[in-house]
């Protein structure tokens, strides 16, 4: 089973449009419809998410040696 996901706008008079779906006329398919994620729900919890960050001493190992 073939699966499609993309996130399109509802317009003003509550209809969806699909453009470009990979499926040939007359295929039956199942639809189900969700909100979109904003990504408000992960911005608490992935507080470094998209921040720079650098190598000090890249080459150096990990643990100290024994």
């Amino acid at each position: 089973m073939a699966s499609f996901k993309t996130i399109v706008a509802v317009q003003k008079n509550g209809r969806i449009t699909l453009d470009s779906a990979p499926f040939q006329a007359g295929d039956q398919v199942e639809v189900i419809v969700k909100t979109a994620p904003d990504g408000s729900r992960t911005q608490g919890r992935f507080p470094l998410r998209g921040t720079p960050y650098r190598y000090e001493r890249p080459f150096d190992p990990a643990l100290p040696a024994q």
